[in-house]
């Protein structure tokens, strides 16, 4: 994943329940960080909220930059 994908938030394996697949829950990443060779990345929410620090397994890319 890079800056400008867009994904949606698809939860935890072993918490997810379905998803409405509606676009009002895309959004695109804005920050991608490495810390102690961990990937985390930044969304902004089209409802203008931002998730921080969300695990990669917890995003799937629906289109990419």
């Amino acid at each position: 994943m890079k800056i400008g994908d867009l994904v949606r938030f698809i939860g935890f394996e072993e918490y997810r329940i379905l998803q409405n697949n509606d676009d009002i829950s895309i959004g695109v990443i804005v920050a991608i960080h490495e810390v102690y060779g961990k990937t985390r990345y930044d969304v902004s929410w089209p409802n203008g909220s931002f998730g921080t620090w969300l695990y990669p397994e917890t995003l799937k890319v629906i289109h990419e930059s």
